[in-house]
């Protein structure tokens, strides 16, 4: 977990069903800890003061780490927790109810737990069993069952060994496991996938590949999208494989190979001019090798999607204490909204020092709280320090940048599978995208929205929209032919 708080809009409120033995009112007990450790008695957050082992929290208080430091904690009879760095956790009381609620405000919490557990996410209730747990926030809540298992509302079950993203109105599963049908390719798709898990094509004229190196595998009989070898690209499809079909440079002629390789299961197809793969949920590198040429590829993400969730309409809202923390505020489409205090500022005059890009300006402030507008703090590493009279708060950071992981654009239509002729598309796509379809554009209005008419080439089995953005790179949405 990098060192530093990862701050977002949405949290994750988790719902605990247990029978404390941690003192009269006591929720959870601190039982171990490495670094710096504080608790806060306050309800706002404004009351922070270390903590040490054998100390309880209940209702409303709260216990963080800082960006060095880790903490467990007991929770109820049996069960436990882990916090990594930059971790906020608040203990909720849940109405009149002697039911514990606790709160993961921002960082990356491990359950291992003995009684069931319920957590309330944006995709709503999430059950857990007695296993082992991680949850961590992002622009989706990623849930990953180490043991035991998760129901989700529905009755969708996460069995151990799966990962989830949990976002509003949708579930993906986030794991890279294969899915049922031809034959299985490895692949990570966790968002800390390591590029340096691949083994890069040699430049050189293409080696034959030895025995087991890689299967061989007939190619589906028709596409679903194209694409020119070398794009590297994330398809949303909701039932993978997806048959993708790589049109080879006009260099390679005869007989040319795509191999797929995502972990210890390599998988080749062979063709000429173009080539058809089936290409599993998951994260894949593939190279083409073509006779007497060169070897070269990219990168195919597939994930199971429909591009249902909608986009945030406004800027998101964060709140941060000066208190010498690093902080990370990921945005989507509007700049973020930030407001920074100084509880223990004191008398004023009140003003803010910003420092980015070795450069220095100076905001008045009318208290020991000031709210910078969306677009006042722009992508960058800023270090604010509030000052009030005489007294200088600890310099804090506050990292802004462009969330690639949240969804890069809503389709209003069409809703499901498509049929062959005139189909009407219409969505709405992140700042600063383009939208084509079939390599025609679609004009964006003022709130970034599109809508035209098309229609489905008659070589491939599927509608893809094509979202081009300069930092999320190239998104294929797909409605599949009836």
């Amino acid at each position: 977990m990098p060192a530093f708080v990862r701050v977002f809009i949405v949290f994750v409120l988790a719902s605990l069903t247990f029978g404390c033995s941690c003192g009269q009112e006591g929720i959870a007990e601190l039982i171990e800890n490495a670094g710096t450790i504080e608790r806060d008695d306050a309800p706002l957050g404004e009351d922070w003061r270390s903590t040490t082992v054998g100390e309880t929290y209940t209702w409303d208080e709260a216990v963080r780490t800082s960006a060095d430091s880790t903490a467990g904690l007991r929770l109820g009879a049996s069960s436990g927790l882990r916090m990594q760095p930059n971790t906020i956790i608040r203990f909720l009381r849940q109405g009149s109810s002697e039911q514990a609620g606790l709160r993961v405000e921002n960082g990356e919490v491990e359950f291992d737990t003995h009684e069931i557990i319920r957590l309330t996410t944006r995709r709503g209730i999430v059950e857990l069993s007695p296993g082992t747990f991680r949850l961590r926030a992002g622009s989706a809540d990623r849930l990953e069952v180490i043991a035991g298992s998760a129901v989700l509302e529905g009755g969708v079950v996460v069995e151990a060994g799966r990962a989830v993203l949990l976002e509003m109105g949708s579930v993906i599963f986030d794991d890279g496991l294969p899915d049922a049908g031809p034959p299985p390719v490895d692949a990570y798709a966790d968002d800390a996938f390591a590029e340096d898990a691949f083994v890069e094509a040699d430049a050189g004229p293409p080696v034959a590949a030895l025995p087991g190196e890689a299967r061989m595998e007939p190619s589906p009989g028709r596409a679903h999208i194209d694409l020119t070898a070398g794009e590297t690209v994330t398809i949303h499809d909701m039932t993978p494989p997806t048959a993708v079909r790589f049109n080879l440079p006009a260099a390679c002629s005869g007989l040319s190979t795509v191999t797929l390789t995502g972990g210890s299961s390599p998988v080749r197809y062979a063709g000429s001019g173009s080539i058809i793969a089936a290409v599993p949920s998951g994260r894949y590198r593939y190279t083409f090798q073509c006779v007497g040429g060169q070897a070269s590829g990219g990168t195919v993400t597939v994930r199971r999607d429909d591009g249902s969730l909608r986009l945030e309409s406004v800027a998101p809202r964060n709140f941060f204490d000066a208190d010498g923390r690093t902080y990370d505020v990921l945005y989507q489409n509007a700049l973020p909204i930030v407001t920074f205090r100084w509880a223990s500022a004191g008398a004023g005059p009140f003003s803010i020092q910003e420092e980015i890009n070795g450069r220095t300006r100076t905001v008045n402030a009318s208290s020991s709280s000031h709210t910078f507008e969306s677009g006042q703090l722009r992508d960058g590493d800023h270090r604010l320090t509030f000052v009030a009279g005489t007294r200088r708060s600890q310099p804090t950071r506050v990292r802004v940048s462009f969330d690639n992981a949240a969804p890069t654009a809503h389709i209003r239509e069409p809703r499901g599978s498509v049929a062959r002729g005139s189909v009407h598309v219409q969505g709405q796509a992140i700042e600063g995208a383009s939208v084509s379809v079939g390599g025609s554009p679609l004009a964006l209005d003022g709130d970034n929205r599109f809508e035209g008419d098309t229609s489905v080439p008659a070589d491939v089995d599927a509608l893809a929209i094509r979202f081009s953005h300069p930092r999320s790179g190239v998104h294929y949405y797909l409605r599949r032919v009836q």
